[in-house]
């Protein structure tokens, strides 16, 4: 009896970990390198993006102070480089923290995400400005999981 009641267990805790996807987060690296510099700004890093999950499969956004959500991307090529422009972004802004002008200069840019080396390169081109983000998924040996792990991992130590 013991053993049978040993065999379910087994079964479906397995069962378990191979349901659960294998997930990836990217956070600004400003705002890494500003948590470990202990700058109690750091926060003005995380906008207009906290940062993606999964970006290989199924592309995940968090903005600022907003609630993860899926984004739309349409693959592109620009200059012989693969990258996914981010479309519809205004959306996800939250206003009760951002202002309305975000949602403007979100609505009116380009916005591209392509693999930079080993980060992730977020590129917001406007009529008269650019401005580039770089994202990282690791420091020091850890690997991301979540936004929301990464940041409290980050924030503990």
């Amino acid at each position: 009896m013991k053993n049978i009641f040993l065999i379910i267990l087994v079964a479906f805790s397995s069962l378990k970990c191979s349901s659960q996807p294998n997930l990836n987060a990217w956070l600004s690296e400003q705002y890494v390198k500003a948590i470990k510099a202990n700058d109690t700004s750091s926060y003005k890093y995380l906008i207009p993006v906290e940062g993606f999950e999964s970006f290989d499969k199924a592309p995940h956004i968090l903005m600022y102070r907003g609630e993860i959500n899926p984004v739309k991307t349409k693959k592109v090529t620009i200059g012989g480089k693969e990258k996914y422009q981010l479309l519809n972004l205004q959306y996800y802004v939250n206003l009760k923290y951002n202002s309305k002008e975000w949602v403007r200069r979100l609505s009116n840019a380009t916005i591209y995400i392509s693999k930079y080396a080993d980060k992730l390169l977020l590129e917001v081109i406007e009529k008269d400005k650019s401005e580039e983000i770089y994202f990282i998924d690791r420091v020091d040996g850890y690997e991301f999981k979540t936004i929301r792990e990464a940041k409290k991992h980050l924030e503990n130590k």
